[in-house]
This record gives C-alpha cells, sequence and structure tokens, in this order.
C-alpha cells in the first residue's frame, strides 16, 4: 500500500511540471584580441599621396633672372655694363641646360667681352646683341628636355625671344632699343626656368622712365 502511494505522488509530481525545452547555449563573449582588431581596422589612417615637389631653378637660372631684373632697376638710365653682365648671364644659363650647343655659348660671351671694351662704338651694340641673342635662341630651341620640362611655356619664351631679337635694329643706337632689348631678355629667363620645369619666374617690373 505504501508503495502503491509513493508511485502516485511521483507521478502526480512529474503531471504538474513537465520537463522543459532544453537550454540553449550563451553566446561566447567576443574576445580581446577580436575587439581590439576591429578597432584598430577602423582608426587606421588612409595612405597619403604627397605632392611632388616642383624642381628648383639653376643656380645660373637664378643669376640670369637677378641680371635681367638689373637692366630695369640698377641705374637711372640704361647702363651697358648691365648689357654686359646680362649676356654672361645668359651664356651660363645657357650652359645649362643646352650643353650641346657650346658654339652659341661662345658666340654669347664673345658678345658680352666686345661689349665689355671701354672702346667699343656706340653704333655696334645694337648688332652685337642681336647676334648674341640670335645665338641664345638657336641654342634654346634645342634644350636638353627633362622630365619635368613644361615644353609649352618653353615654346611660348622662345617664340617671344625670336621675336624680341628680330625687332632689334642694327643701325639704330641699342640705348633708343632698350624696351625691345629687355623683353628679349625676360623671354630669355622663362625659356630657361620652363626648361627645367621651375615655376614661372617673378620678373621686377621696369622702371617708368624704362617703359
Amino acid at each position: 500500500m505504501v508503495r502503491l502511494l509513493a508511485a502516485l505522488v511521483t507521478a502526480s509530481c512529474v503531471a504538474s511540471n513537465p520537463p522543459g525545452p532544453a537550454m540553449q547555449p550563451a553566446p561566447a563573449a567576443p574576445s580581446i584580441e577580436a575587439g581590439h582588431a576591429r578597432e584598430t581596422r577602423k582608426i587606421e589612417p588612409q595612405a597619403l599621396t604627397e605632392p611632388e615637389p616642383r624642381p628648383v631653378p639653376s643656380l645660373p637660372a637664378q643669376r640670369l633672372l637677378v641680371a635681367t631684373d638689373e637692366l630695369d632697376t640698377s641705374h637711372a638710365r640704361p647702363d651697358r655694363a648691365d648689357v654686359v653682365r646680362a649676356l654672361y648671364a645668359l651664356a651660363d644659363a645657357i650652359e645649362v641646360v643646352a650643353p650641346a650647343h657650346p658654339n652659341e655659348i661662345l658666340r654669347v660671351r664673345e658678345v658680352a667681352n666686345e661689349l665689355g671694351l671701354s672702346g667699343q662704338r656706340a653704333e655696334a651694340e645694337a648688332e652685337l646683341v642681336r647676334i648674341a641673342l640670335d645665338a641664345a635662341t638657336r641654342a634654346l630651341a634645342h634644350v636638353k628636355l627633362q622630365p619635368h620640362t613644361d615644353r609649352a611655356r618653353l615654346a611660348e619664351a622662345i617664340a617671344a625671344l625670336r621675336d624680341a631679337a628680330d625687332r632689334i635694329d642694327p643701325d639704330r643706337p641699342l640705348l633708343s632699343q632698350y624696351r625691345t632689348m629687355r623683353s628679349a631678355f625676360h623671354a630669355s629667363v622663362r625659356a630657361v626656368y620652363a626648361a627645367t620645369g621651375a615655376p614661372e619666374p617673378e620678373i621686377a617690373t621696369p622702371r617708368a622712365s624704362l617703359q
């Protein structure tokens, strides 16, 4: 009898408390390493592309710019010594960008030497300067092209140099054509700078008396 009562009590308990569904395992917490990897990916900086530096003009090119500026600013009136210095500077600058044209470079230096002679006739100055500028034009038209050479600027400057040189009248005094000669030197500076890809030079503003 006791056994029967015990069996009935057990069955009643099972009926009133049926077994529930099996418990699902809790999701695993993310590891410290995995969280750090995600955080690292979020803050990883983008690769930056630095701009390529612009070429710097050579020292002879910079000296040519200074000598050309002195044609405009060094004296109250045009001076032959300024022209001589500018021609020497022009020859040195051309030697850097067009070394394969020694004859033209030598011609520019020879003209500078002749103009520097104290006994040089003033009537011959214009003819000599035109000869030097013609030689410079021929050399600059065949510069040694570099990866940074600005060909469009170079062609434009050479055309301006050729035009200015052609407008110098060998039968007139040079100082009466100073504006034209100065324009030719300005164009030569721009050509030399463009040959190496250097930025456009800042040329001094001429005095009002030389406009």
